[in-house]
């Protein structure tokens, strides 16, 4: 036995279907459009992070504590010698004393008299066995090396007592071995000076 509807029945059947259809239809398209979009995603996670890295504050540069040094200023030096003798007034020679360092353009730091480096050892007397420790002169052969001279100037109250060592000034002139061309220039340039021999040669 078939089972028959009534043509209205079905008819409002057919509608309900069709209603639900396209409520269906509707639904699905919605869903679609709020569909999850990775590439949009990836895309906007992509300018937050960088927006956020250029908003982090860079670590600040780590100062340095910068310490500026002084130029030492050289000071005028004691010249006095150790040794106390008694100097003849008599039979003076008159000269000019100027002053020069083992660090000299034109000096090897040996003395021309031994092969003693007062560079290398950066001493600027000599302890001679009579006399104790003296300055050391450069002078012409006018005075025959291990001359002991006893020097009348400025630079010191009482005679400064001296040893010849080196060589390369002329006549009666002397140049004094100090410790450096600043001190040559500045403490002794070029004085007029008088000096007596307490010892020709050794």
């Amino acid at each position: 036995m078939k089972f028959k509807l009534r043509p209205s029945i079905k008819r409002g059947l057919e509608g309900l279907f069709m209603l639900i259809f396209i409520f269906f239809l509707n639904t699905s398209n919605e869903f679609k459009s709020k569909a999850f979009d990775f590439d949009s995603f990836n895309k906007e996670v992509g300018f937050v992070a960088l927006a956020v890295k250029s908003e982090e504050k860079k670590p600040k540069p780590v100062e340095k504590n910068v310490v500026i040094k002084k130029k030492e200023e050289v000071t005028t030096k004691s010249y006095e010698t150790n040794s106390k003798v008694s100097v003849p007034n008599d039979g003076l020679i008159h000269g000019s004393l100027t002053g020069y360092a083992a660090d000299c353009p034109l000096c090897g730091g040996h003395l021309a008299c031994t092969n003693y480096n007062v560079y290398k050892n950066g001493v600027v007397t000599f302890p001679d066995a009579t006399y104790g420790s003296v300055r050391i002169v450069a002078s012409s052969r006018n005075l025959p090396c291990g001359s002991i001279i006893a020097i009348n100037s400025s630079l010191t109250a009482e005679p400064m007592v001296a040893i010849v060592l080196d060589r390369g000034v002329r006549g009666n002139n002397l140049d004094l071995l100090v410790a450096t061309e600043a001190e040559a220039y500045r403490n002794i340039g070029r004085k007029s000076v008088s000096y007596s021999v307490l010892r020709s040669g050794w």
